[in-house]
């Protein structure tokens, strides 16, 4: 069965698309009450998208569907480029991105999700480098970015992450490994062994201090999905003998996956990203993802983009 699907939007369907966000001019609907601007796009976007792309979304929530999809040649943003601060250029690019995040997502009938630590604490992210932060391996750093589940250090991490380029980088591509592939390269005994709740998961870069203590690695959530808290950093920690064993098998697994066979996509403006987070359902799966390369320092003229994705995270509630 194939893991992943790529999408490429025909003419006709860009242009629809690019009516439709053309309504929207107010950007608090998205930065302010993202949710309710989701319950209304979601329905405009589903009489424009063509059936077969629907189904594939549709899927990502079920046990037959594909762990990571792309969709390309989707409207992109006007007023983007620059180097001035964030918050300008928010301000003054179309809303073409926040409008194919918030309604692309509501397909995968979830809720967007934000976490109080992150130094963006609202539901669309930025992950675009910003001044005095360059040397974090971060969304606001310009380093590149291990292998990672998303925010696994909370008790309900998202289930889905929805990524959106408004401009890429061609040196600077998103990574990511199946973790039913790392989990290949494990016995039985170190998978029940991670199933114990005897560890603690902390955060990493971009985030205040914050770790999930007596939690499983992985963990049952219900409905037969399961979730695994994958890192290739040291954030997963314990004080149990067996626990500090399988841990470091852990971390042999993901690196074996990686020099394996490891999926990379240069992304580039009007593409989207849509992938379960370490989620899967049956069996363990889902991707963890990262960032290869460094992103370049700034431009050097006003009319160059910065590389720049805005990002979304999805919760399923599975209980």
């Amino acid at each position: 069965m194939p893991r992943e699907a790529h999408i490429t939007l025909d003419e006709k369907t860009k242009r629809d698309l690019q009516e439709l966000a053309k309504s929207y001019k107010n950007k608090d609907l998205f930065y302010k009450n993202a949710q309710e601007a989701q319950n209304e796009i979601k329905e405009e976007i589903k009489r424009v998208l063509p059936v077969n792309i629907l189904e594939s979304i549709s899927k990502l929530t079920q046990t037959d569907g594909v762990d990571v999809i792309s969709i390309s040649n989707l409207p992109t943003d006007e007023n983007a480029s620059g180097e001035r601060e964030l918050e300008e250029r928010i301000n003054n690019k179309t809303n073409n991105s926040e409008y194919f995040l918030t309604g692309l997502s509501g397909l995968l009938n979830g809720k967007l999700q934000a976490e109080e630590s992150s130094d963006q604490p609202g539901l669309i992210h930025q992950i675009t480098p910003v001044k005095t932060f360059e040397h974090e391996a971060s969304g606001r750093g310009r380093a590149a970015l291990p292998f990672h589940v998303e925010n696994v250090f909370v008790k309900n991490p998202p289930s889905f992450l929805c990524l959106f380029c408004i401009s890429g980088e061609k040196s600077v591509g998103t990574d990511y490994i199946f973790l039913a592939d790392i989990v290949s390269y494990l016995d039985d005994a170190t998978i029940e062994t991670l199933k114990s709740p005897i560890y603690k998961v902390t955060t990493g870069d971009g985030f205040s201090e914050k770790a999930l203590t007596d939690t499983p690695v992985i963990e049952s959530l219900g409905s037969t999905w399961t979730l695994g808290r994958f890192y290739e950093e040291d954030r997963i920690f314990t004080d149990d003998e067996e626990g500090k064993v399988a841990v470091e098998k852990l971390h042999d697994a993901i690196i074996k996956a990686r020099d394996a066979k490891y999926n990379s996509v240069s992304l580039s403006s009007g593409m989207m990203l849509m992938f379960r987070n370490g989620v899967g359902k049956g069996s363990i799966g889902g991707i963890m993802h990262g960032r290869n390369g460094n992103i370049k320092q700034k431009p050097q003229a006003q009319s160059t983009k910065l590389r720049w994705l805005q990002r979304v995270c999805v919760e399923i509630d599975y209980k």
